[in-house]
């Protein structure tokens, strides 16, 4: 796989003012090179696996989509597959419970002639799923694995202009060395029968 350099952009939380009616957003743009761009999704290929991301959501999510490309299930060992921002590890296995919830409606009531006015039923149907250890995702197929927030605060510095002009942007640049917010991405795997395990690390910088 080709790899090439590619911005990453995250949308960090708005900042809103009492006096003026208006939202502003920070918005933090970090360079990879294991990543490729294509369409709105970051791309990590292998000849095992496809690995999705969609960083575009506030402020920042490390959830992604992974595809089985081979002929034989492979498991994601969530236990050992962590998200790292500034040194800091983040297991994706927490032991949390996911809630789904569907709720539809329907009509009650009787014909207009007894002057019975119709009403709406609502009915929820709510799911838990407890997170396991491992994902088994068969072949050809692909599962989403539930991340983190990537920056849960606005990044403060005196040479950041908090509340700009509509039509002017504050910008503040980073080496890679001396960036604010560096993170990796961990994921390990087995396949096959003999469980022949790999592991996935890609990185960016801000």
């Amino acid at each position: 796989m080709g790899i090439l350099n590619h911005s990453i952009q995250i949308l960090l939380l708005g900042m809103l003012t009492s006096c003026i009616p208006h939202n502003y957003y920070q918005m933090c743009t970090a360079a990879s090179e294991d990543v490729d761009k294509q369409n709105n999704n970051l791309v990590y290929e292998n000849e095992d696996v496809r690995v999705t991301y969609n960083l575009w959501a506030e402020p920042g999510n490390s959830s992604f989509w992974v595809h089985n490309k081979t002929s034989t299930d492979i498991v994601i060992e969530l236990n050992r597959s962590h998200l790292i921002i500034n040194g800091v590890v983040h297991t994706y296995f927490q032991n949390r419970v996911f809630t789904t919830v569907d709720e539809s409606s329907i009509s009650s009531g009787k014909s207009k002639a007894t002057r019975y006015n119709a009403r709406q039923l609502s009915i929820k149907n709510i799911e838990e799923r407890i997170e396991q250890k491992q994902l088994r995702i068969p072949p050809n197929a692909a599962k989403k694995v539930t991340g983190f927030s990537i920056m849960k605060s606005i990044y403060r510095d005196c040479d950041l202009v908090r509340i700009t002009d509509r039509k002017e942007n504050s910008i503040k640049k980073f080496t890679k060395d001396a960036s604010p917010l560096i993170f990796r991405n961990m994921i390990s795997y087995c396949k096959g029968k003999n469980f022949n395990c790999s592991r996935i690390s890609t990185s960016a910088a801000s």
